[in-house]
């Protein structure tokens, strides 16, 4: 997957989470008035049930804000774990990736939370069982650009034992593999999806930054091997980028769609070609 955002949908999604918003602070007041008249038109059982809905909704949000703002607060305050100031027992969780990353996770059982940093590959923290939360990376591009790679929750992580005075592998971040996953195909036009994953079948998030920042794109190859068509990810929302464009004439019959990078892909990823056909197009 890959995050990065055009400025027109960026204000597409920006107008429709102000309104939700707007929705969500003004509603309690809007069910109120709305109870208020049904009560003085005389239809009492439902003017009360909307007075005591619109009262109840107004009250909770503080409530939530208040919620909210205490989550926040402790999770800015998670400081990065120093283990050489640690008196207990410490073992060593091991990365692929030797470069510098971090690491958050939590204590199972229990709610104690730890962030590690890294820039060697090695993790070291207190002796126990820990559930991944979190694993991002870093690493340097081309031009002065910078690339992020992160895995929220991955599915194999969710107990992790780490032994005193031991080290131990942790599968996470590289070797990674990018994939196309094409969309059906409307009106004459298709979708792309970049696709992230890492052995165990965990998604990640791929951001790059800085001046000249350039993402990745596609390849489309026909059954003679010819490149017949190319294009470069544009957009993207909620950790997905999405390609989405006329097809070519030239695209005819089964052909085999791969990403492409400028430069060599950060983090060692490799990449895999997907067969497509797409509908109403065979030879």
């Amino acid at each position: 997957m890959l995050v990065h955002f055009r400025r027109d949908v960026v204000r597409l999604y920006g107008a429709i989470a102000l309104i939700l918003s707007l929705a969500t602070l003004l509603g309690w007041a809007i069910v109120l008035a709305i109870g208020a008249l049904t009560l003085r038109s005389g239809r009492r059982g439902l003017g009360k049930a909307l007075l005591l809905i619109g009262a109840l909704w107004g009250l909770a949000l503080p409530l939530r804000a208040a919620y909210d703002a205490l989550s926040l607060r402790h999770e800015a305050s998670r400081a990065v774990f120093d283990p050489d100031k640690y008196q207990g027992s410490l073992g060593t969780l091991s990365l692929e990736w030797k470069g510098s990353s971090t690491l958050n996770v939590r204590t199972k059982p229990g709610t104690d939370k730890y962030r590690i940093e890294t820039t060697d590959g090695l993790l070291r923290l207190p002796a126990g069982t820990y559930a991944v939360e979190t694993w991002n990376a870093k690493t340097a591009g081309e031009r002065e650009t910078t690339w992020t790679l992160e895995t929220r929750y991955p599915r194999n992580l969710q107990t992790v034992e780490v032994k005193a005075d031991t080290t131990a592998p942790l599968p996470v971040g590289p070797q990674l593999e990018a994939s196309i996953e094409p969309g059906p195909l409307k009106d004459g036009s298709a979708s792309f999806d970049f696709v992230l994953k890492d052995a165990a079948g965990n998604e990640y998030t791929l951001m790059t930054q800085g001046d000249g920042a350039k993402l990745p794109g596609f390849a489309v190859t026909d059954s003679q091997g010819q490149v017949v068509w190319t294009g470069e990810f544009e957009y993207g929302c909620g950790g997905s980028c999405i390609y989405s464009g006329k097809v070519p004439d030239i695209v005819q019959g089964e052909c085999v769609v791969r990403p492409t990078f400028r430069g060599e892909p950060p983090f060692g990823i490799k990449t895999k070609e997907t067969t497509w056909q797409p509908a109403g197009k065979a030879s």
